[in-house]
């Protein structure tokens, strides 16, 4: 999302910046620098792939799994671990 944001706000820039002559060999490269970034999908799955769902909608499933929803699960495994050896070790 945030590539995307970025990219999204340079061509934003780009078109103001060459705004203003319509026939003008930098607004015909500019159009043609837009065309490619539109174009473009960053980080795009693939998309024969199964949709990936909310971890709550198949809990039991972890290959469904968002990314975003995998990597929370995974740091608050390590949390409770972490938390759990610090109270294990402690007086």
């Amino acid at each position: 999302a945030k590539g995307k944001m970025a990219s999204s706000l340079g061509a934003h820039a780009l078109r103001r910046a060459v705004g203003g002559a319509a026939g003008s060999p930098l607004r015909q490269y500019a159009q043609g620098v837009l065309r490619n970034v539109a174009g473009r999908r960053g980080m795009a799955t693939d998309p024969n792939a199964a949709p990936k769902v909310n971890c709550w909608e198949a809990p039991t499933d972890v290959s469904k799994w968002k990314e975003e929803h995998l990597v929370i699960a995974v740091l608050s495994g390590w949390g409770v671990v972490i938390y759990g050896a610090k109270k294990a070790f402690s007086s």
